[in-house]
């Protein structure tokens, strides 16, 4: 029953509307993580039916302990399967080396919960042993920190796991398609397509140049990323500053992946004008913030938004 009902979630997650199936860009034990060592901190299915079973046979010595035959009455179903025989034998000779102490009181304690105290959540996470990497941490913890679109956080974090549908990640896994980029001839990888391309390139001079940002492109996405930011006294306005360099490379995702369905092409200055419009709705979740019209935005956004410009 878990198996399905993991299944149905992972055709929920990868799969779209229709039910059309589409690559699975993430390893679905890596999802059980933590979101800032890269998972989405989904329940293993499996492991959480036994914490919760945990719950209901959470017994005193004096109630499973046996003085007469000094045996354990554990309330072991008829049927298990090879792992939990396995289990079960563990158990056992573990309990062989238990001695009673008939001068203490019998109460219940559970060595890796708070105080003492069984909890699902202590237990599940015991069984769990999730190895979790701080490697990427940073990465990571920068991603969900931000007011991005959730979309958008869960289009970065496919970045960081080098599993986004780029042409050279799908020739990795397989797949016949050509490995030249849809704007100019080169491979495309994640550090072509979103920082070298020439499409690419341009737009991003056009908002270095309104945002009076110089810098040289770094080799690869994320220390760009890191690149990019600038100390701003303004909490707000730091993160409507990180917003716009995920807003240039999501609105390039989105043109790249126009050209691939739908074959329709928009030119690098159509990009800008519907970079500037998402970064307008984007920022409609700031609260207290200047509310311009769409038009002064749209001419005046740097001076809005970051006034000393």
């Amino acid at each position: 029953m878990a198996k399905k009902l993991e299944k149905l979630m992972r055709d929920f997650l990868w799969n779209d509307n229709k039910g059309k199936k589409k690559v699975h860009l993430v390893k679905w034990p890596t999802l059980y993580r933590r979101k800032k060592f890269g998972g989405l901190r989904i329940k293993n299915l499996k492991k959480m039916n036994s914490a919760l079973l945990a719950k209901t046979k959470n017994k005193s010595v004096a109630e499973t302990y046996v003085e007469d035959t000094a045996s354990w009455n554990l309330s072991v179903p008829r049927r298990l399967n090879v792992d939990a025989r396995g289990e079960l034998a563990d158990l056992q000779r573990s309990l062989t080396s238990v001695t009673i102490n008939k001068e203490m009181e019998d109460v219940i304690q559970w060595s890796i919960g708070p105080k003492g105290q069984f909890s699902v959540k202590s237990t599940y996470d015991s069984l769990k042993k999730m190895p979790e990497h701080g490697g990427q941490v940073q990465i990571f913890s920068y991603i969900w920190k931000q007011k991005f679109p959730p979309k958008v956080k869960f289009f970065l974090c496919t970045i960081a796991h080098n599993s986004l549908s780029t042409r050279d990640m799908l020739l990795r896994r397989g797949m016949d398609v050509s490995k030249r980029c849809l704007f100019y001839d080169k491979d495309e990888t994640v550090n072509h397509l979103f920082l070298h391309c020439k499409f690419a390139s341009k737009i991003w001079d056009h908002f270095k140049e309104k945002l009076k940002l110089h810098f040289t492109m770094p080799d690869d996405f994320f220390p760009f990323l890191f690149s990019w930011n600038i100390v701003i006294p303004s909490n707000k306005q730091f993160q409507i500053w990180c917003m716009v360099s995920v807003d240039i490379v999501w609105s390039i995702w989105l043109e790249r992946n126009s050209r691939v369905f739908t074959e329709k092409m928009n030119y690098e200055i159509t990009v800008q004008q519907k970079i500037k419009h998402l970064l307008f709705t984007w920022c409609s979740v700031f609260q207290n913030l200047e509310n311009p019209t769409f038009q002064d935005f749209m001419t005046s956004w740097p001076r809005i938004y970051f006034d000393y410009l």
